[in-house]
């Protein structure tokens, strides 16, 4: 079980690693028996640098295994 946190939450879009695509693969390529992803996904969304973290968001979406909160 992987636990992953994003740290950032702000209205500017400032996501650290999460926009450096090698570091958003190994981090979604580790879990083997499931992962759980604490952090803001509208930061996310407003990061033009975030490209496949925003596609890992999409594919959570679409299988509806995204909630608002815990």
């Amino acid at each position: 079980l992987v636990i992953v946190s994003t740290v950032r939450c702000n209205s500017r879009g400032r996501t650290g690693f999460l926009k450096i695509e090698n570091r958003v693969n190994v981090m979604i390529s580790r879990a083997k028996h499931g992962m759980i992803i604490f952090g803001s996904s509208s930061t996310i969304r407003k990061s033009p640098q975030a490209t496949m973290f925003r596609k890992v968001l999409e594919i959570l979406e679409e299988r509806k295994q995204i909630g608002q909160y815990i």
